[in-house]
């Protein structure tokens, strides 16, 4: 009794623990929201539940009368092992308070750092972006990022670039198409190295622009990856502005030796106590009678020893010391070389610190100027008559020295006038006089110590009669000790060659109008055969050619190689009359060929030299038309002799028709078909003769508007009709009618057909499709019948399967059964777990089927799925000693249902395992584009016949190979696929060479179009 009274009380306080336990888990459970920890409780919370349902158990089975004492031990032990759950739970409770709270602390600081972290990520990302740096990163070959500058240099918009891999972008940026930096590329990218640069890299932008830029390429990490770093400088400014300084050196180096002064340039040493010849021109070497190079690099005192009794020695170092140029008299340099001469310099320092002397030898005009002197008077009575007018002003007493008469004749004043006239400046037109006084005012400061200078001159002068003419000529400043003692001007009337020149000046204007508005091409050739003028803006608009692609180019450059001969005859034409006439082929920049008339003749131009003027007019059109209708005039003469030869070997019955409805074409086969002779039917009323009687009034109004417009419902399409032979009788016909123009007028071709034969022949066809369509109607319910069988089947198999893989679960943990039994139950405990995968996949066939799958939207990886089914497949890889080799190109997220997909590649590398020969390889191919994803499953194994690769996605399909290999399973592993694939609009297909060659299955989904729900 009192055994019994302790039992009640413990199971009375074992319920209570129960309640306790569970109302305390609930509380805690309702506050957890972390899913990681929330499992950790329910997990506790079992075993709580577990072993207080086995405490109480026990406790009644004692009351029951069981007292054996390994039930009492046993009650004790859920008992206590209830209330270690629960402490446990207790403790675990108080640990996570203490961590969230810590946790708490640490969001709160990693917030803090996160904060810092962005604002310093956003000053390094405005850097990046702000730099003159191009830099791009790619991964995976594709680009992740891309800064302003590099995407201004290239001209791709982002969006564009992401689609192109690195070797792609570099393909369509490489303006030479060059392979070998491709090579190099992929080299680098296959070695150690981690740099990599391509120096001056010439690249064609998206909008065709061509740029210089240096590239460096780094392999980096990037957010914890692999990745390639470019960085791009754009050269191109800097190449202009090389290019540009070579051509100046280039035109420096021509001025400098075409000179018509010496030029002497001098390494300054010795802190301007010795200068060094560093360059002399090919004047310089004329004027010294000396040759450069063997003076290059020598003191000047040692080359010409007289420098310094000549006074220039002092001039260098002056100029030297001061930067001041200075313009050295003219003097008579001596030295024991050559005999003495006079000698100009001008001497100045370049910003290099080197000492330039420009000099000329004047001895000749020194010794003219003697002469000049000595002849004065007979030069006075040459001034006298001279067919220029002529003043010279004394500048010392302001008086008009000399006056010539041409000069009197020139302005109309009389000797007495000018003579006495107070300036000359009178005599200028106001207009010119602030011009004119700047240009002979020119430096004339720095020219002081000038014995004689001169100036070009050209103004216009007022006569006295008030008339404007136009002068040209010189201005000659005398001076003596430095100080300007006379002036002499010269000048010629030129007004009639102004006008000449303005009259010049307005036609080549016009003819630039003409030439440049002109619809022909228009072009000028010089003496070479060289294009000398073209009116541009025309040539480029029927061209393509700019000016300075076709300016110097001989014309044969541009003409079809089939015309040369022409271009000759045309050449030795013109040679013997002087006038061009040709028709040639021109081509144009894009590369076409256009007909040209040409027609020019030969002139003479201002310099004498022989010319041709030729204007062409592009007749390709015209050439084009003559051409088809000569091959039309030929085609139609053809085409009557083959229509008569086709029609009477036609096995139709061939009739033409006039614009009056008379028959005047009839074949051998419409003789046999109406029974009519060719002679009998000629000229007769076709719709009289053939048509039934009821119907002749409707025909013959189509036919009167078919003769008006050209229009009707007969044309385009076959028309069954009945016809009357020549004994009466009707029969069926099938007509096809043609329209065509004769003369301005319409006729029309019919070809007949008798189709007595093939309407007895498809009213039995008929008759026969309506017997197939009740067959299948009837194979589509017996079709129905037997779906829905399986699936009923398939249901029913599930609930004593259930039954078998759970006992057989128990009896395996049993301790109370022996090795060999315990094989057995695996034994059947292992077929029923096939039976049941066996009815899942009958189940999601016909859930496939019927469409009442619901198809999710996962995001993730290829690769994750190929993961999960490496290991899953792991043992039957190891048996027959496959490797699996999977390629992601590239491994991006794709969205759609995980399960579907898993299920989908699971069956096609179950089949590559099956029939894959032992040692072999399975390769899985998966390409992401912009549109689809592409998947291949490649094995090396027993392959397929061509022949049945029709009959592999049919439901239980298997092929013969198969089963002499006793591959077991049903056959709805591929049609399954086939059903997947089909739900998202795609395509499964396979390929093979035949048996043992291997299998290649391949599937596409749409990426864009993949479906959000299939509906029931």
């Amino acid at each position: 009794m009192n055994f019994c009274l302790t039992c009640i009380i413990c199971s009375i306080l074992g319920f209570i623990f129960l309640l306790f336990a569970t109302g305390l888990e609930i509380k805690i459970l309702t506050k957890i929201k972390n899913l990681k920890i929330k499992k950790y409780y329910y997990i506790l919370t079992v075993l709580t539940a577990f072993f207080s349902v086995g405490y109480l158990l026990n406790v009644f089975l004692v009351l029951c009368g069981y007292y054996e004492i390994n039930q009492i031990i046993i009650g004790f032990v859920y008992f206590f092992g209830s209330i270690f759950a629960l402490i446990s739970i207790y403790l675990f409770n108080n640990f996570n308070r203490d961590l969230i709270k810590n946790n708490f602390f640490l969001e709160k600081k990693i917030e803090n750092i996160a904060y810092d972290l962005n604002s310093s990520t956003k000053d390094f990302r405005y850097i990046i972006e702000n730099v003159i740096i191009g830099i791009g990163i790619f991964q995976d070959e594709y680009i992740v990022y891309a800064n302003k500058t590099f995407l201004n240099l290239i001209k791709y918009p982002m969006q564009e670039i992401k689609k192109y891999s690195i070797i792609n972008l570099l393909d369509k940026l490489d303006y030479e198409k060059s392979s070998q930096i491709k090579k190099q590329f992929e080299s680098f990218l296959a070695k150690q190295t981690n740099n990599y640069k391509i120096p001056n890299y010439k690249i064609i932008t998206h909008k065709n622009q061509i740029k210089w830029v240096d590239l460096f390429f780094r392999k980096i990490n990037f957010n914890g990856s692999p990745a390639i770093f470019i960085g791009m400088i754009d050269r191109t400014e800097k190449n202009r502005v090389l290019n540009k300084l070579l051509v100046s050196e280039e035109k420096y180096r021509n001025l400098f030796e075409k000179m018509t002064s010496g030029v002497a340039i001098y390494e300054v040493k010795d802190n301007g106590n010795k200068f060094i010849i560093k360059d002399f021109n090919s004047m310089a070497e004329k004027i010294e009678n000396i040759k450069r190079e063997d003076i290059i690099g020598k003191d000047v005192t040692k080359v010409f020893p007289g420098i310094k009794e000549f006074g220039l020695l002092d001039v260098f170092k002056r100029v030297w010391k001061t930067g001041k140029s200075e313009n050295y008299p003219i003097n008579l340099y001596k030295d024991n070389r050559m005999r003495a001469s006079w000698r100009e310099n001008f001497v100045y320092k370049l910003s290099t610190g080197e000492i330039v002397a420009v000099y000329n030898d004047i001895t000749e005009k020194k010794e003219a100027e003697s002469k000049l002197q000595k002849s004065e008077l007979y030069l006075r009575d040459i001034l006298e008559t001279a067919p220029v007018a002529i003043i010279e002003v004394d500048l010392v007493n302001s008086q008009i020295s000399y006056i010539n008469p041409e000069m009197s004749k020139l302005t109309g004043y009389s000797f007495e006038e000018l003579y006495k006239m107070d300036s000359f400046i009178k005599l200028i037109y106001s207009e010119d006089r602030k011009k004119l006084f700047e240009t002979v005012s020119e430096k004339e400061g720095k020219n002081s110590s000038d014995r004689c200078s001169e100036r070009i001159i050209e103004f216009r002068l007022i006569n006295k009669d008030g008339n404007i003419k136009w002068v040209y000529g010189k201005k000659i400043d005398k001076f003596q000790n430095g100080k300007k003692v006379k002036t002499r001007v010269w000048l010629q009337d030129i007004t009639s060659v102004k006008i000449i020149q303005q009259q010049l000046k307005e036609s080549r204007e016009k003819y630039r109008l003409i030439t440049e508005n002109a619809n022909d091409l228009i072009a000028i050739y010089n003496e070479k055969w060289e294009h000398e003028f073209i009116n541009s803006q025309v040539y480029y608009k029927l061209t393509g050619y700019t000016k300075d692609e076709i300016i110097g180019q001989p014309p044969i450059k541009f003409i079809h190689p089939d015309d040369y001969n022409t271009l000759k005859k045309a050449t030795d034409e013109f040679r013997k009359t002087g006038i061009w006439k040709t028709q040639l082929r021109f081509r144009k920049k894009s590369g076409e060929y256009r007909w040209l008339e040409s027609s020019g003749r030969k002139f003479i131009d201002s310099d004498g030299k022989e010319k041709l003027i030729v204007i062409s007019r592009d007749i390709t059109e015209r050439i084009e038309a003559e051409q088809k209708l000569h091959l039309y005039e030929q085609s139609l003469k053809e085409s009557e002799e083959k229509f008569r030869s086709i029609s009477n070997s036609a096995a139709d019955a061939i009739i033409t028709i006039d614009h009056n409805g008379l028959i005047n074409f009839w074949n051998p086969v419409a003789e046999r078909i109406f029974g009519y002779s060719a002679d009998e039917i000629y000229r007769k009323d076709l719709h009289k003769i053939l048509a039934p009687p009821k119907s002749y009034k409707k025909f013959k109004e189509m036919f009167k508007k078919f003769v008006e417009s050209g229009e009707g419902r007969v044309f385009g399409k076959p028309l069954e009709l009945v016809a009357i032979k020549k004994d009466g009788n009707s029969i069926p016909i099938e007509l096809s009618v043609s329209k065509l123009k004769i003369k301005g007028k319409w006729a029309a071709i019919g070809i007949i057909r008798d189709i007595t034969e093939r309407k007895i022949a498809e009213k039995e066809r008929n008759q026969l499709l309506e017997q197939i369509r009740a067959q299948n109607e009837e194979l589509k319910k017996i079709d129905q019948l037997k779906d829905e069988f399986f699936a009923d089947a398939a249901h029913e198999f599930r609930t004593p399967l259930i039954a078998i893989k759970g006992f057989s679960e128990l009896l395996l943990k049993s301790k109370n059964i022996s090795n060999e039994e315990k094989e057995d139950i695996k034994t059947i405990y292992r077929n029923a777990k096939k039976l049941e995968n066996l009815i899942n996949e009958i189940l999601n066939y016909y859930k496939l089927k019927a469409n009442v799958i619901i198809l999710k939207n996962n995001r993730f990886r290829v690769s994750t799925i190929i993961n999960i089914l490496k290991k899953d497949f792991k043992v039957e890889l190891e048996k027959k000693n496959l490797r699996i080799k999977d390629i992601y190109l590239p491994d991006i997220e794709v969205v759609f249902d995980q399960e579907q997909i898993l299920r989908l590649l699971r069956n096609l590398i179950s089949n590559a395992i099956k029939f894959s020969y032992d040692n072999s390889e399975i390769e899985i191919i998966s390409k992401i584009d912009d549109d689809n994803w592409t998947c291949s499953v490649i094995d090396h194994g027993i392959g397929i016949k061509k022949s049945d690769i029709p009959k592999l996605f049919s439901r239980f399909g298997k092929l013969e190979e198969s089963r002499a290999l006793n591959k077991k399973g049903m056959g709805l592993g591929l049609t399954i696929c086939y059903k997947i694939v089909d739900s998202y609009k795609g395509k499964i297909w396979v390929e093979s060479d035949g048996i043992g060659k291997g299998t290649k299955f391949i599937f596409r989904l749409p990426l864009k179009k993949a479906p959000l729900l299939i509906a029931r």
